[in-house]
């Protein structure tokens, strides 16, 4: 009951834990609400509920059966064969009905399939299960859904609004739910007015206010998120966004690239009976070395410091005395992939809940 809650989330929920979801803004239909929620809880008449004879089923997990609630099932089954639906009436009975699928002319059918089975496969996706990522791509781009991995894109080409090349970083401000409060200072944005917010008792509200400049004492913004174990949003504003640039990573993967053919050729070499020369790995270590030094990806890549710095100088001293092995190059090649696997975090839509 609120004016701005999380419904997606929240009717997940209840439809995993096989109740039920109803949002309602304060003062608004409460009574109607509660009404259809006390026609909905209580025992389920059929419970353990399977479909035999179809295939994908979506949702996989079949909800129970409670009267007066409705409950979809999407599934495929071929041309001409029949489904069994069985489960257990609340008694202990046993309930058994067999259907003959019709067929109808309505693609929103396969549309709404598809959009129930990828639901399935987020949520074993998010539990960590691999091998779903590519199925999610091919149903989402078949049925044109909307998924963390496909997104409608639109493109204007009548007009171009940076000729030049260069872009600009531009922060649109987004009204607070209704009835929400927030003081006038957590609207600032660089210095740029925005409306401010409040909620209030009365059915009209006043007319918007714009957000005062930013003062130079302590705001209560910034003591309410410094509160919070946050930095205060002055820090925030000026402090400048540290990242690697893509001239800084295309010189990273160069420099690895140049280290691994290094060791891979040193690593022939061993294979043939021959001793390799200690130099051209050491050389590559070095430059790894000096790119790592310079941008923001020597402070991530813990292993990948502590292999140059210990396990390939290790290897070097060992091919300069000419007693390296196939097998001590190898673990340093493995090691190098997985150091630098290390900073490869997932992307943000693949990690969230």
């Amino acid at each position: 009951m609120d004016t701005a809650v999380n419904e997606a989330f929240l009717k997940r929920l209840s439809s995993l834990g096989g109740g039920t979801c109803t949002c309602v803004v304060p003062g608004e239909a409460l009574e109607d609400a509660l009404r259809g929620i006390g026609r909905e809880i209580g025992a389920p008449l059929i419970v353990d509920v399977k479909v035999e004879g179809a295939e994908d089923l979506a949702p996989a997990r079949v909800p129970d059966l409670f009267a007066g609630r409705a409950a979809t099932v999407f599934l495929r089954v071929k041309k001409g064969k029949t489904i069994t639906v069985t489960g257990t009436y609340s008694d202990g009975k046993a309930f058994k009905e067999t259907v003959k699928p019709g067929v109808i002319e309505l693609p929103a059918i396969a549309h709404l399939w598809a959009r129930t089975r990828v639901t399935d496969l987020e949520d074993r996706f998010r539990l960590g299960e691999t091998g779903l990522k590519q199925e999610i791509i091919d149903l989402a781009v078949r049925h044109t859904l909307l998924t963390r991995f496909t997104s409608f894109v639109v493109v204007d080409e009548s007009e171009i609004v940076n000729k030049g090349g260069e872009v600009n970083k531009v922060v649109q401000p987004v009204h607070l739910p209704a009835k929400w409060e927030m003081e006038a200072e957590m609207c600032e944005d660089a210095g740029a007015p925005m409306e401010r917010l409040r909620s209030v008792s009365s059915s009209m509200a006043p007319p918007p206010a714009a957000c005062a400049p930013a003062p130079k004492r302590m705001s209560k913004s910034k003591k309410m998120f410094g509160f919070l174990g946050g930095k205060d949003t002055e820090a925030i504003r000026h402090e400048p966004e540290e990242k690697v640039s893509d001239s800084e990573r295309k010189s990273f993967e160069k420099a690895v690239e140049a280290l691994k053919k290094a060791l891979e050729a040193a690593k022939a070499e061993l294979e043939k009976g021959k001793t390799p020369a200690a130099g051209p790995v050491d050389q590559a270590r070095k430059a790894l070395l000096k790119e790592l030094a310079g941008t923001l990806l020597g402070t991530t890549l813990g292993k990948l410091q502590s292999l140059l710095r210990s396990g390939l100088l290790e290897l070097v001293a060992a091919l300069s005395a000419k007693s390296a092995t196939v097998g001590s190059v190898d673990r340093c090649l493995k090691s190098l992939s997985e150091a630098v696997q290390e900073g490869a975090s997932p992307k943000f839509w693949e990690k969230m809940i």
